[in-house]
């Protein structure tokens, strides 16, 4: 990536702080993804593990219609 600034304009100093910083970026944006997906991972788990009671559940006594207003 240094090269790369480097054949940008930049001296050999700047190029490397700069890809240094475009690495940065990349794993910034990576890591964000990667955390995204285990919410949503962990989000599913605890989803799926909710409907786990609801065969455990009895089911209401409904006799006749409520009162309306």
């Amino acid at each position: 990536m240094a090269q790369y600034f480097m054949n940008r304009g930049s001296d050999e100093y700047s190029a490397s702080m700069r890809a240094i910083g475009a690495l940065g970026g990349v794993v910034r944006r990576d890591s964000f993804l990667l955390s995204f997906s285990d919410c949503f991972f962990a989000l599913s788990l605890v989803l799926l593990a909710s409907l786990l009671p609801l065969f455990f559940m009895k089911k209401p006594n409904v006799t006749g219609g409520g009162a309306a207003h």
